[in-house]
């Protein structure tokens, strides 16, 4: 027995040793660092409501700062933004007057998706899909491009993307309008929807590469043509 106090003794020792290193050594670095950009996380906020004059599914997105060093004030600002579209939607369709009841579809209708979310360094872009119906041939779609400074939360002015192009409003008009002759053939019917007016160009979407102006349906073709869109590099 003697002789196994001392092998048991060490034992003991080396098992102290390995809890105290394991359990009282200083963490070690993450591998990897969450950038400003990545530490951004979205959810989807959704309202649903349904009564015998309309019907309201709007899905948009909220963003949650989880790490980096961009404050959060410029995030809220944001989400509050991009809320207040869509309340104003959800409030527009409640109270446009009732359908007729002989209707094939009695409910006012509105339907609000996203898509082409860019979350940057520099900026904050997403694109509102507001679907309406209210009665006649089809329903009617906004595709409203939204984006922001992402430290401050501002929205971004027809003038801050020219800025970001390096473009002017009528050097933006000739591009587009060649873009889409081009593009549509026979379709670019109403040319007036990219002349130098800036309400021509008042919906657009950033990435890290392009700014997006959208034109909706009507604006520069028929209906059947859909939305159209032109994209230009960021300089």
């Amino acid at each position: 027995m003697k002789g196994l106090r001392r092998p048991l003794l060490l034992l003991a020792a080396l098992l102290i040793a390995f809890f105290l290193i394991v359990f009282h050594a200083p963490l070690r670095a993450p591998l990897s660092v969450l950038s400003p950009q990545s530490a951004v996380e979205i959810r989807t906020a959704r309202i649903q409501e349904s009564t015998t004059t309309y019907s309201i599914d709007a899905q948009y997105p909220q963003f949650t700062i989880s790490g980096g060093t961009v404050p959060q004030q410029g995030i809220d600002a944001v989400n509050a933004s991009i809320k207040a579209q869509v309340q104003k939607a959800v409030d527009d369709i409640k109270n446009y007057p009732a359908n007729p009841p002989d209707m094939a579809m009695p409910q006012n209708a509105l339907t609000v998706t996203f898509d082409r979310v860019y979350v940057g360094p520099d900026y904050l872009s997403v694109e509102l899909l507001i679907t309406e119906y209210t009665g006649g041939a089809h329903p009617n779609t906004l595709y409203d491009g939204l984006a922001y400074d992402r430290a401050t939360g501002r929205e971004l002015s027809l003038d801050d993307a020219l800025s970001i192009t390096g473009l002017s409003i009528g050097q933006l008009s000739a591009q587009a309008s060649s873009t889409l002759a081009q593009h549509m053939g026979s379709d670019y019917i109403f040319p007036d929807g990219t002349a130098p007016d800036p309400a021509n160009f008042s919906s657009f979407v950033i990435s890290s590469s392009s700014v997006t102006f959208i034109f909706q349906p009507y604006e520069v073709g028929p209906y059947s043509a859909g939305p159209q869109e032109v994209s230009v590099p960021r300089r």
